[in-house]
């Protein structure tokens, strides 16, 4: 009766990538997979897929859980949760499995998903069922429950039906009395499960979205241009869903609002009330040491918050203090994500200015030449060298929400020297500038330096958005240079292996105003700062 008088139904695909879901292979990552024919029925997948590293992690433990069950016809008495920040895909993948177990093993599939985002909260339940598939809005989810009681008095053993929640917290799934009435749950929400149904359940967890996955995707498969992409990462982080949307920046903010103050910055950073009602989940990302690991996405202890946004690095840069973001660093080296680390060190040295930390910065001349024809590049580099104290107080200012903004801003300051101290791009500038500092070199000469702060060796550099900001201090004839500011290695001095991007700065305007640096840098540490840091490690 429910099924003839159900208003939405068709009839499900026979074809597609998706049907080789558990094909793909690591030769497979970097490549989208046609799935229209799902977006067509769901209207929320999109048409193309993104295979990456950690799909294919995932799908393998999902399918060595459920091995049994899916060649031999056994029943696998297990429940699939598969956790991780909002937007980096668990709905989709979900989806591709539900479709997948429908299609190719013809198993019923009973999936209710709900969406709480946005003005218009919706729930959805969708049946799969001999090649049809149905769907109801389901607000209180009185259709799921009533499949699960029809699949046993239609003589199928609900047991062996596949009944999915998508967007469902564990206090929801209690409340409903749900607990023993799914086989997959994909939830951005907090999951403490009894100790006693541990054993029952395998809980896994999908990754943050990295910078050079999202680069691929954003170029390759979706023709962004490349400044659109990094304005995107930018505010993004390692957020599929506010990557792709244009209204990410509000929705961000709307997430940071509610870090008020010191205490709710450090859940950031912890695994601590993911999925309550402070909603900070949307900028607090999680992933596993080890991407290629598949034991570290079932292994809590090899999972780790924090954040990937420089939108929201910025905001926390003027609340919290230094050892925040040495604790984050830390993390990102687990990780072994460079560009995380990148993201950390940025807010270390932010946060160092703004809490006024002794900052010792040592520059040489950036060589400029290319060091495969040019044999002295380290005599060039001896040519200019000298050291800055960065002490007391700075005036700090972040503004600018668009290249044209910051303009706007650097023809202030120029006009007025004595505005600030210290610049903070309130948007991202080609990944060329990530602050501006009015500092005194040796010979007490005052100099607006353009900072590009990196723990890498090799970066790339954009002298038209350069020029661009410098050009309003050069007009008034004021002394401008560039700087790559290093963190500073005990063991070795990056600034001989830096190299820009393009290695060669060749615009005639650049070269003719701009001085070029490198520079590593050491922060001393306040007292507090030590005993944070022991804190932090207890």
């Amino acid at each position: 009766m429910m099924l003839k008088q159900c208003k939405v139904s068709g009839d499900l695909p026979q074809q597609g990538d998706f049907l080789k879901l558990f094909e793909w292979t690591d030769d497979d990552c970097g490549k989208v997979m046609a799935i229209k024919e799902i977006d067509d029925i769901v209207h929320f997948t999109g048409s193309k897929f993104y295979v990456r590293k950690e799909i294919l992690c995932v799908l393998e433990i999902f399918m060595n859980v459920y091995r049994n069950e899916f060649d031999k016809g056994g029943v696998v008495n297990k429940q699939f949760i598969l956790l991780g920040s909002p937007g980096t895909g668990k709905s989709c993948i979900l989806a591709l499995i539900c479709f997948y177990v429908a299609v190719h093993y013809k198993k019923p599939v009973v999936w209710l998903r709900q969406v709480v985002d946005g003005l218009h909260p919706t729930t959805t339940t969708r049946l799969f069922y001999q090649g049809k598939y149905y769907e109801w809005e389901d607000a209180k989810g009185e259709i799921y429950e009533a499949l699960y009681y029809a699949m046993g008095s239609s003589g199928i053993d609900p047991i062996k039906c596949w009944f999915c929640l998508d967007g469902i917290t564990l206090d929801e799934i209690m409340k409903k009395s749900w607990f023993n009435q799914y086989k997959f749950l994909a939830t951005s929400g907090q999951f403490s499960p009894k100790r006693e149904a541990v054993p029952f359940m395998k809980i896994c967890l999908l990754p943050y979205w990295r910078q050079s996955d999202l680069e691929d995707f954003g170029l390759n498969h979706m023709q962004m241009l490349a400044n659109d992409v990094d304005t995107r990462f930018f505010v993004s982080g390692g957020s599929l869903r506010e990557f792709l949307s244009d209204d990410a920046k509000a929705t961000v903010q709307s997430a940071l609002d509610l870090v008020e103050k010191p205490e709710h910055a450090k859940i950031l950073l912890t695994q601590i009330e993911i999925g309550s009602k402070t909603q900070i989940d949307r900028i607090r990302m999680q992933g596993v040491q080890d991407r290629n690991n598949v034991k570290h996405y079932v292994d809590l202890d090899k999972w780790a918050s924090f954040v990937t946004s420089k939108l929201v690095m910025q905001h926390l840069a003027a609340m919290m203090k230094p050892t925040f973001f040495e604790k984050l660093m830390r993390i990102a080296k687990r990780m072994n994500d460079d560009r995380l680390e990148g993201v950390a060190l940025e807010g270390y040295f932010h946060s160092s200015v703004r809490h006024q930390r002794p900052i010792r910065v040592e520059y040489c001349k950036y060589d400029n030449v290319n060091r495969r024809t040019v044999q002295d590049w380290e005599d060039i580099m001896r040519e200019e060298v000298g050291s800055i104290e960065v002490n007391g107080f700075s005036l700090v200012k972040c503004e600018g929400g668009s290249r044209e903004e910051c303009v706007a801003v650097m023809e202030s300051w120029a006009a007025n020297p004595s505005k600030m101290d210290y610049w903070i791009p309130a948007t991202d500038l080609c990944e060329t500038i990530d602050a501006v500092a009015k500092w005194t070199l040796p010979g007490n000469q005052v100099r607006f330096c353009f900072l590009q702060l990196t723990k890498a060796t090799t970066h790339k550099c954009n002298a038209d958005v350069l020029w661009e900001l410098a050009q309003p201090f050069v007009n008034k004839r004021l002394a401008v240079c560039y700087m790559a500011v290093l963190p500073d290695d005990p063991d070795e001095d990056k600034r001989l292996r830096f190299r820009l991007n393009p290695e060669v700065i060749m615009q005639q305007n650049v070269l003719d105003h701009i001085r070029l640096y490198v520079a590593r840098f050491q922060v001393t540490p306040e007292k507090e700062d030590i005993n944070d840091y022991w804190l932090h490690l207890l």
